[in-house]
């Protein structure tokens, strides 16, 4: 009686531990779909911003002749700032490790840096690394969101609504080439609105074109200011100096009608003239 119950006990804790080691993988495959769903949508957008970056900078510099030189320079640049965009306007993507706060330490954090698509793995950057801030290789499935619940003040982010790219480049027209600064005000906007037409070429010409046309109204609106202010300098002055030449000659007419009209009032007096 004593082996049938040991072997009974037996089966069903085997039982027990398979159904827990069952119900683990199923997670962990949860979690694998999930990240890669996740990065999936997060490599789309920073392709978005990388276009739009790019697009702009060969808007603003259409004049320069050496794309060929710089293409190689500017393509760490773009990657940096396309990563660092997307955090400032989308949040940064805060995981935990599951299973790190068994040691009664707490659970370990970090931020997600990008989906390495070689190793298939998550590059994080822990913040216990705070010397190292080189991100880690970390398995999808060992890793789980982290919740508002679980966020800390530290790491409780508000959204902009807009990221200011700069970063330098060198002039390779030029002998020995000069640093020129390149500077963009991504809005939000212009990447929801390009992703909303699919990211198509097509839709990443309608943006150049929105560009030129801001920037030729804001070219418009600061020649007016400039011709405004240049005016209201030169009568401060007493004197407009694109018309000076002008008013010369006109004060000097203005001379000679006064004389003209004295002579004759001094003849039509005296019976002579002067």
């Amino acid at each position: 009686m004593k082996k049938e119950n040991d072997r009974r006990n037996l089966i069903s804790s085997s039982d027990a531990e398979k159904k827990v080691a069952t119900e683990e993988q199923e997670k962990a495959a949860r979690r694998i779909q999930f990240w890669e769903e996740k990065m999936k949508m997060e490599r789309k957008r920073r392709r978005l911003i990388s276009m739009l970056i790019a697009a702009e900078f060969y808007r603003v510099n259409n004049g320069l002749e050496f794309y060929d030189e710089i293409k190689e320079e500017i393509k760490e640049d773009i990657k940096e700032e396309s990563r660092q965009a997307h955090e400032a306007l989308y949040g940064p993507c805060r995981v935990i490790v599951v299973g790190s706060d068994r040691d009664g330490n707490g659970p370990r954090k970090g931020t997600i840096d990008c989906w390495d698509t070689i190793k298939l793995h998550l590059r994080v950057r822990m913040d216990s690394d705070s010397t190292d801030q080189r991100p880690r290789l970390v398995k999808p499935e060992d890793l789980d969101m982290e919740t508002p619940v679980q966020q800390s003040v530290e790491t409780d982010v508000k959204l902009a609504t807009k990221y200011f790219v700069s970063f330098k480049f060198r002039d390779g027209s030029t002998e020995g080439g000069e640093d020129i600064r390149f500077q963009f005000n991504l809005k939000r906007r212009y990447i929801d609105e390009l992703e909303s037409k699919g990211g198509t070429f097509a839709a990443l010409k309608e943006f150049r074109e929105e560009r030129d046309a801001s920037s030729n109204r804001l070219d418009v609106k600061q020649e007016e200011r400039i011709e405004k202010a240049a005016t209201t300098e030169d009568r401060d002055r007493g004197e407009l100096a694109p018309n000076s030449q002008q008013q010369q000659q006109q004060q000097q007419i203005k001379t000679m009608e006064l004389m003209e009209q004295t002579n004759c009032a001094v003849t039509c007096v005296h019976g002579f003239s002067t």
